[in-house]
């Protein structure tokens, strides 16, 4: 279970709603496998912050008391394995202030260049740094990406996606009416311009940090 020792702001499934002050909140297990694939989803798309990270913490040593084996093998199944391990090792870092390794102080460089909550240039880099091959390529990849996007996201935005997988194609054409109704804020979005090579192999760093990529070479693993 969490305890909330003050007001927090949840959201989930597209809504928002307030946790008052003393709410203890009791997790099952695939909560907290989804907790760390929220967690997932949130750094690669520029969204990194202390927060997050404290959360993870606190998860872990205070309230994670499950079976290790059943979320290992939820881990393996969702292919973020070697992010959550990075990922609790960084928490703990910044934390319980233990020594930080090469992989550590590149993330902590990141989590303060990030700032709060990232920003449009982090959250382009953080989708072509997904994207194998030069910088054209990544462009052109993450494009498409932001308009098709695999199962696994989508199932953040549309949980009915969960138990029926074979809705993918009309989502994504919800997904692209969300879009033609705010032409404006999308075409920020897919604006690559600015991007240059060294951002984009910068960020690649990252994510090898992370264990989202392989360290032998860039791109998805």
């Amino acid at each position: 279970s969490i305890d909330y020792a003050s007001d927090v702001l949840v959201q989930t499934d597209g809504r928002s709603f307030f946790v008052p002050a003393g709410t203890q909140v009791r997790l099952a297990p695939g909560e907290s496998v989804h907790i760390r694939q929220r967690l997932y989803h949130d750094f690669t798309v520029g969204k990194f912050s202390l927060r997050r990270v404290a959360d993870l913490w606190l998860l872990r040593r205070r309230y994670d008391a499950l079976d290790p084996d059943y979320l290992n093998r939820n881990f393996d199944r969702l292919g973020v394995s070697e992010f959550v391990r990075q990922m609790e090792k960084f928490a703990t870092v910044c934390m319980d202030a233990r020594e930080a390794d090469e992989d550590c102080r590149v993330l902590m460089a990141y989590l303060l260049d990030n700032g709060l909550n990232g920003d449009l240039t982090h959250y382009k880099l953080s989708r072509m740094a997904l994207e194998s091959g030069d910088l054209a390529t990544a462009k052109r990849s993450s494009v498409f990406r932001q308009v098709f996007l695999p199962l696994n996201e989508m199932r953040l935005y549309y949980s009915s996606l969960c138990r029926y997988p074979i809705l993918l194609p009309y989502y994504w054409g919800v997904r692209i009416a969300h879009f033609l109704r705010k032409p404006w804020r999308v075409s920020k979005k897919l604006d690559y311009s600015k991007i240059n090579a060294s951002q984009l192999d910068e960020m690649r760093r990252v994510f090898v940090a992370a264990g989202i990529l392989n360290r032998d070479k860039k791109g998805k693993e």
